[in-house]
């Protein structure tokens, strides 16, 4: 390869991060795609492949993607973080009745994150990543990954967020542990006050103590901060509203905030300016006599309903339990250096 054609990949490589980062996953996929078409065997355009596919949602071809850039370079960190992530996400998706292939992706996620861990045993991630593949079948083993991934870095607000879950196994929030995972929770959104993830656990940890209005308050921040939240914090916002007794105020209020959010004052004093002329244009309509050729108090019907007027559906999405495993897709804190080669222990 000539210094143009790896100077054009190397941009090649930089614009897809670029696209990744900013959540445009297909576009970061067809600059990748003709890379790859161009450079099969890019181990970095393969791995960075599977992190776009992982964003688009897309976990057995973002796997398969990750598989190619390993067997190029076994020791390429970001493929390896993928392959767990790609696990975790296709054990989410079986259905809980498949015991064996749920059992399968959990086993193949841990040997990757091992792997991780082996690789780059200094780099909190794998630490972390280890710790989110063992929480669902071994918590006691999931803390002290965690617990070794904060003696590494403990101003990370995301592995006090892992801390957390690992912690909250059931829906006490009072219990010991449930106690000290909403302080993990408290810990991660000290260290990053715009931390959407630390807001919605802290939300379901309000709610599951009953304290409705700061359980609302927290959640419908955190979907602000992270729109792909609204499914789950619209069911939650349900959830407590059947549990405190204001079903009716609720969803009127996160059919407002969440179906059709606003997106700043100005469309938010629009919308009340748009109100007021429409009460007052009803107003005038309802005190003017009626036509001469119409019987008294009669009034022709109105012909359409205003498209703004009409409600709209509600979705619908049912959480095993207060708490979910939400967002699936994470960047490893590494990514921007995946071209050079990590520090090793000494």
């Amino acid at each position: 390869m000539n210094p143009a054609q790896a100077a054009s990949g190397q941009n090649t490589l930089d614009r897809a991060e670029v696209l990744i980062r900013l959540g445009r996953h297909e576009a970061a996929q067809a600059e990748l795609a003709a890379l790859l078409g161009a450079e099969p065997d890019n181990s970095v355009a393969h791995a960075y492949l599977s992190y776009a596919l992982l964003g688009a949602g897309h976990a057995a071809e973002a796997g398969a993607s990750a598989r190619a850039a390993v067997r190029l370079q076994p020791d390429n960190l970001v493929a390896w973080q993928a392959i767990v992530q790609s696990e975790q996400a296709l054990w989410r998706a079986c259905d809980p009745g498949f015991v064996d292939i749920r059992l399968e992706h959990h086993e193949t996620a841990l040997a990757a994150a091992d792997r991780c861990v082996a690789l780059h045993p200094l780099s909190p991630d794998g630490h972390r990543l280890r710790a989110q593949v063992l929480t669902h079948y071994d918590p006691a083993a999931a803390l002290l990954a965690i617990g070794t991934a904060l003696e590494l870095d403990p101003t990370d607000p995301d592995l006090h967020v892992v801390r957390g879950r690992a912690l909250w196994r059931d829906d006490d929030a009072l219990s010991p542990e449930g106690v000290a995972a909403g302080t993990a929770f408290a810990e991660a959104l000290r260290l990053d006050p715009m931390h959407a993830q630390a807001l919605y656990y802290l939300g379901c940890h309000d709610a599951a103590r009953e304290d409705w209005e700061a359980a609302r308050a927290r959640l419908r921040r955190s979907a602000e901060l992270e729109p792909t939240y609204g499914p789950a914090v619209r069911e939650m916002l349900e959830r407590i509203a059947a549990s405190s007794g204001s079903v009716t105020a609720d969803r009127l209020s996160w059919r407002a905030e969440y179906l059709d959010p606003p997106k700043s004052d100005a469309r938010v004093w629009a919308v009340a300016t748009v109100v007021a002329v429409l009460i007052l244009i009803v107003a005038v309509a309802v005190s003017k006599p009626p036509p001469p050729d119409s019987p008294p108090g009669h009034r022709s019907p109105r012909t359409s309903v205003p498209a703004d007027l009409r409600y709209p559906v509600v979705p619908t999405f049912v959480l095993p339990t207060w708490h979910s495993d939400k967002p699936p897709f994470r960047l490893p804190s590494d990514f921007p250096t995946l071209r050079r080669p990590p520090p090793t222990a000494r």
